[in-house]
């Protein structure tokens, strides 16, 4: 018989908590009941676009991230960067309402029931979205965990930063270097960036650039060497704000992980690729 996942008790009370929360607001009544939260107009109703998304697409953006956890880096992997360290950061890319962040949590959560980790852990996520709507899920959801991993021996900090993924660089950089100042060390030993949910995000960016990019040529026939930026270098430009990213801030290990579909994943991979080039 196959086995289903299930969220853990915590979690899940946590999930709870968030929809009986978005029940009270008044601006998103009727979210549940919707079967696409396209069916929703992102400008006229964006609260309850966001709400949509969460009541439809949370579990299941959340157990592929479970996933990927359990058979790309493994429990044994993180185990091992945890064993001498006791810190460890998420940057949470497209975060939306937190379905990677909190999925992290999940496993160290399991690990410490399995007491395959006994000391005090020590995570830090850094949720981006341009969304904020979803930035205020995100907040509700991780507030209602906190106090519950306690217990666990879970020190669950976090910040928010609504901003598009190469405008929220710098000051990605002020947290991450701020928090590595707070833990005292040299380097963050152990960041790990996820990508989940984030295609249609950097998708629809992308096809915005390119139409901002052709208007300006038919606007009075503006030469294209005229123009400062052009979206055929979309992707090179976000990974060299990674690249700048991670030199400005000392890191140890950096993992980091692309989790969607096949639909528009051009600029995903179009940026995973250069910033591999960059690296080199």
């Amino acid at each position: 018989m196959q086995n289903h996942r299930s969220f853990h008790p915590y979690i899940a009370d946590a999930y709870t908590a968030v929809h009986q929360w978005l029940a009270t607001k008044p601006e998103v009544n009727g979210y549940q009941n919707i079967s696409s939260y396209k069916q929703c107009d992102d400008n006229k109703e964006p609260f309850k676009s966001a709400a949509a998304q969460y009541s439809l697409y949370f579990p299941t953006h959340y157990f592929k991230v479970i996933h990927t956890l359990e058979n790309i880096i493994t429990p044994e992997k993180l185990l091992t960067w945890l064993d001498q360290n006791r810190n460890i950061c998420l940057v949470d890319v497209g975060c939306g309402a937190g379905a990677a962040s909190i999925a992290f949590v999940e496993i160290i959560l399991r690990l410490k029931k399995q007491k395959k980790i006994t000391h005090p852990v020590n995570i830090y996520c850094l949720g981006i979205d341009v969304n904020k709507w979803t930035l205020a899920i995100y907040n509700k959801l991780i507030t209602q965990v906190q106090p519950k991993v306690v217990s666990s021996q879970i020190n669950l900090e976090f910040h928010t930063l609504p901003k598009s993924i190469g405008e929220a660089v710098i000051p990605a950089i002020r947290c991450l270097s701020k928090k590595r100042e707070q833990w005292q060390q040299p380097f963050l030993c152990h960041v790990l960036m996820i990508h989940s949910t984030v295609v249609d995000l950097l998708s629809s960016q992308h096809k915005r650039e390119q139409q901002e990019y052709e208007d300006l040529k038919e606007l009075g026939g503006i030469d294209s060497d005229l123009i400062v930026g052009n979206y055929a270098k979309y992707s090179e430009e976000y990974a060299l704000a990674y690249k700048l990213l991670f030199e400005e801030v000392p890191i140890d290990r950096l993992s980091v992980i692309t989790i969607g579909t096949d639909a528009d994943r051009l600029p995903v991979q179009e940026m995973s690729d250069a910033l591999a080039q960059g690296f080199k």
